[in-house]
């Protein structure tokens, strides 16, 4: 048991049985009291200035440094029954205690939270200085740390001293694994130097004495996968290759240029031709939608079109099934379309036959009208000059000529009235006579 938690019992045993302790220990548990709060609340005051300051791992560290610790501490001496201990020690004179700095104690409780995450890397960073390990793996747990305890501008601070002696060491390392070709460290220091960890952004240099290795070794994959015809692997790396150029602001060397020209002419010509098979793909499912839709011929004449000349660009053929089907489906259009034409042309030719028709009998009414106001006009003109033989003569021609003429009702009223005067000449009324028999047997 602490000294600490032995005053706090002998407190609590005072205010309850005060009969059984001396004046001078109760005055000597308040002086003991009234100093260990105080020198807490200095405790607590040095780890608020870290936290106020960002270093919450430090604040932390110096109040896990007390026995017991000050979180532990500060529970002890706000014991339930302090008010009543400070008002007993008011009254007889003895040292008052301080106020407990309890809303700092709060920051400080908030503080060892936010640090909790941090005890891991924080045991593994002493772990590592201790073994006097590698500085990249003790820069990477620092990188870490710094990452989880943002707020605290020492980790950042360190991280940033520790690059730079990292870069140094880099100098050296980046050229023994050129000059040694070294391809799996050569690809470490890579991958090390292009980390978007860095506060400090290493030289541009040491990635590019890097990068004319990684560019060879991954141009000798290319070709690799070039003689295998493994198109998918060798897209990959080319990629990769692109990445890295663009990454480092450079060029590809001429000699690997000229060394990979045959691998990027295939794969150029590789990405076309999958590329016009996607679009032949796509064309002759939309070919056989129209034709299931049963879309109008100049749609399906278009699609085909279209299809044809991806085929022809990419050396391929149409399957024959949709072929066929497409050519069926056309011919089908065009017989339906030759039978719609029949159809009209017969009907235009029964319309102009109609319409030919009532011309040519508006033409023969209209004839039949003028043949018979002439025979009108020249009975009656014969009616006038009452010669007995042109009488005769006219009802004969008419009759034997023109029988629809001599029916009209204009011409039998006219004939009425030659009868009239034929009546008047005996050897005409014997002709009249024949006549009239004539005509009713007509």
């Amino acid at each position: 048991m602490s000294n600490l938690q032995i005053l706090i019992e002998n407190i609590q045993t005072a205010i309850s049985f005060p009969e059984t302790i001396s004046p001078d220990l109760i005055k000597q548990y308040a002086r003991d009291y009234a100093e260990a709060c105080a020198e807490l609340n200095r405790q607590i005051q040095n780890c608020i200035i870290h936290i106020r300051n960002g270093n919450n791992a430090e604040a932390v560290r110096l109040a896990e440094m007390e026995r017991p610790n000050i979180p532990s501490k500060f529970l002890q001496l706000d014991f339930a029954e302090r008010n009543e201990w400070v008002e007993i020690v008011s009254t007889l004179g003895y040292s008052i205690p301080p106020a407990l700095s309890a809303e700092q104690a709060k920051e400080l409780e908030n503080a060892y939270l936010q640090v909790s995450p941090l005890e891991p890397l924080l045991k593994s960073y002493r772990l590592q200085s201790l073994n006097n390990s590698p500085l990249k793996d003790r820069l990477a747990t620092l990188r870490l740390i710094a990452k989880t305890d943002s707020q605290n501008l020492f980790w950042h601070e360190d991280q940033e001293r520790f690059e730079k002696v990292r870069i140094g060491e880099l100098n050296k390392e980046v050229g023994a694994a050129v000059e040694s070709k070294n391809n799996a460290l050569i690809t470490s220091l890579y991958q090390e130097l292009n980390s978007a960890d860095w506060q400090i952004s290493p030289p541009l240099h040491l990635r590019q004495a890097l990068c004319v290795s990684i560019l060879q070794n991954q141009v000798d994959v290319l070709l690799d996968f070039f003689a295998d015809f493994n198109y998918p692997q060798a897209v990959q790396v080319y990629a990769s290759i692109q990445k890295i150029l663009v990454a480092n602001s450079i060029s590809m060397p001429q000699h690997l240029q000229t060394t990979m020209r045959s691998a990027v002419k295939w794969l150029n010509e590789t990405q076309k031709q999958n590329e016009l098979q996607k679009i032949f793909n796509r064309r002759s499912s939309e070919l056989k939608q129209a034709l299931d839709a049963e879309n109008p011929k100049p749609v399906l004449e278009n699609l085909y079109y279209q299809l044809n000349n991806t085929a022809s660009q990419a050396g391929l053929r149409i399957a024959k099934e949709l072929d066929e089907l497409y050519h069926c489906r056309i011919d089908e259009i065009n017989l339906r379309s030759l039978r719609i034409v029949k159809i009209i042309i017969v009907a235009i030719i029964s319309a102009c036959i109609m319409i030919g028709s009532l011309i040519t009998w508006g033409l023969v009414n209209q004839h039949n009208k003028r043949q018979l106001n002439n025979v009108i006009a020249n009975l009656q003109k014969i009616e006038a000059d009452k010669k007995i033989d042109e009488i005769i003569n006219a009802i004969k021609r008419i009759e034997k000529d023109m029988p629809r003429i001599a029916k009209a009702p204009e011409v039998v009223e006219i004939f009425l009235r030659l009868q009239n005067i034929l009546q008047e000449d005996e050897c005409g009324q014997k002709i009249l006579n024949v006549a009239i028999r004539r005509r009713r047997q007509v």
